[in-house]
């Protein structure tokens, strides 16, 4: 008896079916994604999250949440670099939970997020130049000498050099690629003082 209760609870409970967003996803594309319940009484309590904060609509300009009673549908018009994350849909009703995951992921060429700066340093200190880029996937970064060998000094996004001498002043090139789209590229110029 105790057991069959028990069975019938669990079947009360929400149950959702698995879903999965398209692969190979482009900035600019329009789609949507849809949590069903297959399983238990309403009335359910349905939320979305993002990388396992609740999303919230009204701070995403390009998602749209519509629910009825036994679904929710995620509406992003457009994707975009930031849309990537793990999506996860959350149904609760008063006999249980279910929740469920799906990857996002965009595929978005390169875009600065902080365009190098020029660079003025004293002779035997530290100097640092910065070259931050994102896209989908990860830009790689490599740093070149402008003039000279064009050797290449960094394949990071800082560039760092400790201490820093006369020797080291001139032009540096920033080059961000991951394939999709031309290359980022940017020149700086690292002077340096004597003391």
């Amino acid at each position: 008896m105790i057991q069959n209760c028990i069975r019938a609870l669990r079947s009360e409970s929400p149950k959702i079916q698995a879903f999965a967003f398209p692969k190979d996803l482009k900035q600019g594309a329009k789609i949507f994604i849809t949590c069903i319940v297959f399983q238990g009484r309403p009335p359910f309590a349905i939320r979305w999250l993002k990388d396992g904060e609740v999303l919230d609509p009204k701070k995403v300009e390009n998602i749209r949440i519509v629910t009825s009673e036994l679904q929710s549908s995620l509406h992003f018009d457009p994707v975009n670099s930031n849309s990537g994350g793990n999506y996860t849909c959350e149904m609760k009703n008063k006999h249980g939970q279910d929740s469920y995951t799906a990857s996002l992921n965009i595929q978005a060429p390169p875009e600065w997020l902080s365009v190098p700066q020029d660079t003025t340093a004293l002779e035997g200190s530290t100097a640092t130049l910065q070259c931050n880029a994102r896209g989908s996937p990860s830009p790689q970064v490599r740093w070149t000498t402008v003039t000279g060998d064009q050797k290449s000094p960094g394949n990071s996004s800082v560039l760092v050099f400790n201490p820093v001498e006369r020797i080291h002043a001139g032009k540096y090139r920033c080059t961000a690629d991951n394939g999709l789209g031309p290359p980022l590229q940017h020149t700086v110029t690292l002077t340096v003082h004597c003391e």
